[in-house]
């Protein structure tokens, strides 16, 4: 995993700002987002669900800046793509769900994904 993934999903997990590269970690009134090349690719629900989304880019990049989230969350989801469309696994599990680049997915304080 990259630095500016790991460092960006530590500024999101702790709601801390931090530009770098393409990559943009905002905090307001507490929540946390994150934006890709102007792209919200997450952020943190009122409900205490994180906001996950491709922004209709399922690229290497964009699935880097998201798992690196998920592993920062201690979550069992990764997102990875096979034959062009987009997966979410859970590692404990093996429940695989296929994912919408274009609409968002939420992770719940339980590590419940739904879409």
């Amino acid at each position: 995993m990259s630095k500016v993934s790991t460092n960006a999903a530590r500024s999101f997990i702790h709601r801390t700002p931090r530009r770098e590269n393409n990559t943009v970690v905002t905090v307001q009134n507490n929540f946390s987002k994150m934006f890709l090349h102007g792209n919200q690719i997450a952020w943190h629900e009122r409900d205490g669900s994180t906001a996950l989304s491709m922004c209709g880019w399922g690229t290497l990049t964009t699935r880097a800046r998201l798992n690196a989230i998920l592993e920062a969350m201690q979550s069992a989801w990764r997102v990875f793509q096979k034959r062009g469309v987009q997966y979410a696994t859970n590692l404990r599990t093996g429940d695989v769900q296929e994912l919408s680049t274009s609409a968002p997915f939420w992770l719940d304080s339980d590590d419940n994904l739904s879409m």
